[in-house]
């Protein structure tokens, strides 16, 4: 009887725990992707352009054109052979900063396996996936990830929008952090 009781309290957790992801298979440029987004989110675009792959993802009830929390993951075909990913962060976030009409923060989290992270963030910032329409300018945060894959580079972030920049960096703050800790990118054979 113990046994059971033990049993059914591992497949509660296992079930429990499960639940806090779900994983979207991709394929980008002939590698085999996971990545893991919280339940309820919803893939809002999936394309390429000049050598870049996105695929993007948002809650339910959000936009690609109006959203307050975006999980992005860009692949840069044969990148990996022209730039390391330390640079690569290191180009991304200065060209974020050239767009920034506020305070901007830059914060390196220093390496993970495979690549570099980082948490970036303006107080003021075009809406870069509306529709074309003047937006008001939001407050953005962000988690990235930059990854060296054999041939590709790829750029995964978590971001968030809103008025309240302060609270959203706090969103964002280690250890611990929801946001931060729920990104998860695995490559397949």
């Amino acid at each position: 009887m113990k046994l059971k009781h033990w049993m059914l309290g591992i497949l509660v957790f296992v079930c429990c725990n499960a639940q806090a992801q779900q994983d979207a298979a991709l394929r980008l440029y002939g590698q085999s992707l996971l990545l893991g987004i919280p339940p309820q989110w919803h893939k809002v675009h999936d394309g390429e352009l000049g050598g870049m792959h996105s695929v993007e993802f948002v809650p339910a009830g959000e936009t690609m054109a109006q959203w307050q929390e975006l999980i992005c993951l860009q692949a840069f075909d044969s990148m990996a052979k022209r730039i390391e990913a330390a640079a690569f962060l290191a180009e991304f976030s200065a060209q974020y900063q050239a767009t920034c009409r506020g305070e901007w923060f830059y914060q390196p989290l220093g390496d993970i396996p495979t690549g570099v992270q980082a948490m970036m963030g303006c107080s003021r910032i075009d809406n870069q996936h509306g529709n074309g329409q003047t937006a008001q300018l939001l407050a953005e945060v962000g988690y990235y990830q930059v990854l060296q894959g054999q041939n590709e580079i790829y750029l995964l972030h978590r971001s968030s929008r809103g008025t309240d920049f302060k609270g959203l960096q706090a969103d964002y703050q280690l250890p611990g952090s929801e946001k931060l800790n729920s990104l998860r990118l695995s490559f397949e054979n």
